[in-house]
C-alpha cells in the first residue's frame, strides 16, 4: 500500500561536491531550498555521499540545512549511477521529503531520472525557477520549452517528492552562516556488488585550458552569425585581448565549430559575467535564459530586430566581419 501524500514533508538537496569542497550548485539550492522550506513552514535536509565528506557535511549546515544526512564510506569515494541511486532511493522512502532538487549537472542529469523512475515520481529537468502555489502547497516548476521559444510551469500533484534538476547560475547562492546550528546524521551503507557494475581502475584528473564559463568574468560568445572558422578565429582573438572565455550559442556547437563545453543556454550552462559580447547571436530565449544574470550584455548583429537587442545594454548594428575587425585593432592599440 503507498504511503499517503501528507505524510511528506521537507525539501531534501542532493548535495554535490569535488575536490573537498562543496559544488556551486549545491550552494545555490540551499539557498532556494531554504526559501521553499520556510514557504512551507518545513525543514532543509541535505544528503551527501562519498569518501572524506565530514566537513562538507558541516558547510551544509552552514550553508542552510537543517539536518544532514552524510555516508562517508569508500564504496561511495566514486560516483557510480546505481550505488548512488540505491543509497538515495533508501534514504528518500525512509524520510518522504516532499520536495527533492539535484543540480543539473552531469550527475545530477544521470542519477535524478533513475531515482525518481524507481520512486515512481514525477521530475521536471533544467528548471530556470521554483516557487510554491501558496493555496495548494505545491512545487510550481518553471522552464523554457519548444526550443526556448516559451516559458512553461509545470507541477507534480499526484506523485512525491516533488523533483527538480537545476542549472548551475540560476539561483542566489545561499549565505554562509557559522553561527547556524543543524543535526548531522551519519548513514553507515552495505551495498551488494550488483551495485558496481564498473570497477574504476583510475581517476586522472584533466587540465583545464580556461576557468569554467560559470566562473568568468568576460565572455565573448558567438553564434550563427561567425558563419565557421573564420568568424570564430575572430572570437577568440577578441576574447584573448579581453582576458574573456568563449562562449557559444546550441547552433554553433551543433554545427561542431566549438564544443558543448561553450554552450550557453538551457541544455548549456549558466553565466553571470560582469561583461557578455554577443556576436552574431539571434537572441533566441535558448540562449538567453543563460545570461539572466549577466551584468552588461554588448551584442552585434546585422540585424536590427534580432531578439538579442531587447536584452542588451549596449548594441551594435553590423556585420561581424566588419565590426570585429576593428574592435580587435582598438584592443591591440590599448595593450
Amino acid at each position: 500500500m503507498s504511503t499517503p501524500l501528507p505524510q511528506y514533508k521537507d525539501v531534501m538537496v542532493f548535495a554535490e561536491h569535488e575536490a573537498g569542497m562543496l559544488s556551486a550548485v549545491t550552494v545555490e539550492l540551499l539557498g532556494k531550498a531554504r526559501e521553499l522550506a520556510s514557504e512551507l513552514g518545513e525543514n532543509v535536509e541535505a544528503i551527501i555521499l562519498g569518501k572524506g565528506i565530514s566537513s562538507l557535511a558541516q558547510e551544509l549546515v552552514f550553508y542552510g540545512a537543517d539536518t544532514v544526512v552524510a555516508s562517508d564510506s569508500q564504496e561511495l569515494d566514486c560516483y557510480q549511477t546505481e550505488s548512488y541511486t540505491t543509497v538515495l532511493v533508501e534514504e528518500v522512502n525512509k524520510r518522504k521529503p516532499q520536495i527533492l532538487l539535484f543540480g543539473a549537472t552531469d550527475t545530477g542529469r544521470d542519477l535524478a531520472p533513475r531515482v525518481a523512475c524507481r520512486l515512481g515520481a514525477g521530475l521536471v529537468a533544467d528548471c530556470t525557477e521554483l516557487s510554491i502555489d501558496k493555496d495548494k502547497k505545491r512545487l510550481l516548476q518553471t522552464k523554457p520549452g519548444f526550443g526556448g521559444k516559451m516559458m512553461f510551469t509545470f507541477i507534480c500533484p499526484h506523485t512525491k517528492p516533488q523533483m527538480a534538476t537545476v542549472p548551475p547560475g540560476i539561483l542566489k547562492p545561499a549565505v554562509r552562516d557559522e553561527a547556524r546550528n543543524g543535526r548531522i546524521e551519519h548513514l553507515q551503507v552495505s551495498l551488494p556488488a550488483k551495485a558496481f557494475p564498473l570497477r574504476v581502475i583510475e581517476r586522472v584528473k584533466s587540465e583545464r585550458e580556461s576557468l569554467r564559463l560559470e566562473e568568468a568574468e568576460v565572455i565573448v560568445a558567438g553564434g550563427r552569425g561567425v558563419a565557421g572558422e573564420e568568424g570564430l578565429a575572430q572570437i577568440r582573438e577578441m576574447a584573448r585581448l579581453l582576458g574573456a572565455e568563449i562562449g557559444a550559442t546550441k547552433d554553433v556547437c551543433d554545427a561542431g565549430w566549438l564544443s558543448e563545453e561553450h554552450m550557453i543556454g538551457q541544455t548549456g550552462k549558466m553565466v553571470k559575467p560582469k561583461l557578455y559580447f554577443g556576436c552574431g547571436i539571434s537572441g533566441a530565449i535558448q540562449h538567453t535564459v543563460g545570461l539572466r544574470n549577466v551584468k552588461v550584455v554588448v551584442a552585434i548583429n546585422k540585424d536590427p530586430n534580432a531578439e538579442i537587442f531587447k536584452i542588451s545594454d549596449y548594441g551594435l548594428v553590423a556585420d561581424l566581419n566588419e565590426a570585429l575587425p576593428v574592435l580587435i585593432e582598438e584592443l591591440r592599440k590599448s595593450g
